[in-house]
C-alpha cells in the first residue's frame, strides 16, 4: 500500500514538474511597490528605483532598465509605477531571469505635469548619469536599456535620437509619434524591439506606421537579428481578458500593448501572450516560448560604446572603429547571402 501511495505521489510530482512555470509573480502589488525606493536628482526631479545588489560586498555588475511612463500617469509621486505592471520587474521571479548574475537595476523617472517635454531629454540623461555614478560599482554600463509606452515611447525615441550610442536596447510600445529615418539612421548599434497593435485607437501608433519605422531600423542596424517588431491583432490583460475601452464604448482599448512588455510576454497562467506576430530584422518569425520573453531578449543586448564611463578615449576610439568594421562586414554578408530576398529599394 505504501509503495502504491509513493508511486502515485511520484507520478503527481512528475506531472506538476512538466507544467509550464507561471510568468506571473507570486508577490502582491504592495510588496513589489515597497521594493522601489525614492530618489531625487540634483535638479529636483524625483524618481523611484530598485537595486538588485545583495549588500555592500556585492561586486557584481547588473544591467539597468530606464522606464518611461505614459501621459497623465506620473501626476503624483510614485504614480509612474502604479498601474502599468512595471513593478513586476522587481519580483524575485523576474529578477532571476536576467542573464549574467541574475538581477537588474530599475529606474523610473517622472515626467513634468504627467508627461514628457522635449526640453527634458538632457535633464533625464543627466539624471541617468547621476544614478549610474551613484551605483557605478554595480551597474554594467554596456547594458543600459529603456522601456517606454505611449507618450513614454515617444520620449524614448527622443532619448535615442539624442544619445544613440548610449543605450544597448530599447522597447518602444505603442509610440504615438513615430521617428523618421533621421532618428533610426543613428541606431546602428542599438537593439530595438517595437510593440504595436493592428487596430490602435491612435492611428499613428498602429502596426502600419510602426512597420515603416521597423523597415528604417532594418536599413540602419548592423545586426538584423537585434531588431524586432511585435504586432498584436488583439490586446489582452495578463489574465487573458480584453482591456476595457476608454472612451470607445464598443471597442477594446487596442493601445495598451505595454501589458505584454511588463508581463514579460506571458499571461498569468504562464502561457505566451496570444494574438501577436513577432519577426526580427531577417524577417524570421520569433516563437515566444515558456522560457523566453522581453527579459531574455534584453539580457542579450550589449553596446561597447556605453563603456564611456570607464574606458579612456584613446582606448575606446580604435576599439569602436574595429567593432564598426566587423559589424558592417557581418551585416553586409547577411544581407547578400543570408537574406538577399529581404533587401528593399
Amino acid at each position: 500500500m505504501k509503495r502504491t501511495i509513493a508511486l502515485l505521489l511520484s507520478v503527481l510530482l512528475l506531472c506538476f514538474s512538466l507544467l509550464p512555470v507561471s510568468a506571473a509573480t507570486s508577490e502582491d502589488a504592495a510588496a513589489l511597490q515597497a521594493k522601489f525606493l525614492d530618489g531625487v536628482s540634483t535638479d529636483g526631479t524625483d524618481y523611484v528605483y530598485y537595486s538588485p545588489t545583495k549588500g555592500p560586498l556585492d561586486a557584481k555588475r547588473y544591467p539597468l532598465i530606464v522606464f518611461f511612463h505614459g501621459e497623465d500617469v506620473g501626476l503624483s509621486k510614485r504614480s509612474q509605477i502604479d498601474k502599468n505592471g512595471f513593478i513586476n520587474y522587481a519580483s524575485d521571479a523576474y529578477q532571476a531571469r536576467f542573464q549574467g548574475g541574475g538581477g537588474c537595476f530599475l529606474f523610473a523617472p517622472r515626467g513634468k505635469n504627467g508627461g514628457w517635454l522635449n526640453t527634458q531629454v538632457t535633464d533625464v540623461k543627466a539624471n541617468i548619469d547621476q544614478f549610474i555614478r551613484t551605483h557605478q560599482s554595480n551597474i554594467d554600463t554596456t547594458r543600459i536599456y529603456m522601456i517606454g509606452y505611449s507618450r513614454g515611447a515617444d520620449f524614448l525615441w527622443k532619448m535615442l535620437d539624442g544619445y544613440p550610442n548610449f543605450f544597448a536596447g530599447a522597447i518602444p510600445a505603442a509610440a504615438i509619434v513615430q521617428p523618421d529615418a533621421s532618428v533610426t539612421g543613428k541606431l546602428q548599434n542599438t537593439a530595438v524591439w517595437i510593440f504595436s497593435s493592428d487596430n490602435d485607437t491612435y492611428y499613428s501608433a498602429n502596426t502600419l506606421n510602426a512597420r515603416e519605422v521597423f523597415k528604417n531600423m532594418k536599413k540602419a542596424t548592423y545586426n538584423l537579428e537585434s531588431v524586432r517588431l511585435t504586432a498584436f491583432s488583439n490586446v489582452l490583460l495578463p489574465n487573458g481578458e480584453f482591456i476595457p475601452g476608454t472612451g470607445f464604448a464598443f471597442l477594446p482599448d487596442t493601445h495598451s500593448v505595454w501589458y505584454a512588455v511588463t508581463n514579460d510576454m506571458h499571461l498569468n497562467d504562464g502561457s505566451p501572450y496570444p494574438s501577436n506576430t513577432t519577426v526580427d530584422g531577417m524577417d524570421h518569425y520569433i516563437d515566444i516560448g515558456y522560457s523566453t520573453g522581453v527579459i531574455d531578449w534584453l539580457s542579450q543586448q550589449t553596446i561597447e560604446g556605453a563603456k564611456s564611463y570607464d574606458i579612456p578615449d584613446e582606448v575606446r576610439v580604435p576599439f569602436r572603429f574595429l567593432e564598426f568594421l566587423l559589424n558592417f562586414l557581418r551585416n553586409l554578408f547577411s544581407r547578400f547571402f543570408g537574406a538577399a530576398a529581404l533587401i528593399e529599394d
